[in-house]
């Protein structure tokens, strides 16, 4: 019986660590639905990789700290902060969307933009758990793209040849 069990839960990615649970575009569409407790769980994902250096990840946080949808962040002024400074984190580690929404945050929150993971974000933001992090990049566009992040799907490193 456990054996039938198991069988169907490692069919349905239940088990391990490829499990869609950890993978970034999961989040970002449960949160975009209004699921329960998404939002928190994307902005925790977030914050990590962004600390760990995808000035993508740092993009990301600081939009969705800017459109107030991580609950229990605090007061607007502290998310306005966190949000500008996930921004400059974005700008430093070279994501250049990041800058743009630097100088717009304090202006014009609605015209901030979201932007496709770089190469060097995606060596971050694909990891699954112990599993090594591919070293070329058809291979990580390959998982990129698997996981979620449409961009990947397109990018011509990421098609088979």
């Amino acid at each position: 019986m456990w054996a039938v069990v198991f069988v169907i839960m490692t069919a349905a990615q239940g088990v391990g660590n490829t499990h869609r649970g950890h993978w970034i575009p999961f989040w970002q569409d449960a949160c975009r639905d209004g699921r329960r407790n998404a939002c928190r769980n994307l902005a925790l994902i977030e914050a990590t990789t962004c600390n760990n250096g995808s000035g993508w990840a740092c993009n990301e946080f600081g939009l969705l700290l800017a459109q107030r949808r991580y609950v229990g962040a605090g007061v607007a002024s502290a998310l306005d902060r966190r949000s500008h400074e996930s921004f400059r984190r974005a700008c430093e580690l070279g994501f250049s969307l990041g800058c743009e929404n630097l100088r717009l945050s304090a202006v014009d929150v609605g015209s901030l933009r979201s932007g496709a993971p770089q190469l060097s974000d995606y060596r971050i933001v694909l990891r699954e758990g112990q599993r090594p992090v591919p070293d070329s990049a058809f291979e990580l566009y390959q998982r990129a793209c698997r996981q979620g992040f449409t961009s990947a799907c397109e990018n011509p490193a990421g098609k088979a040849r």
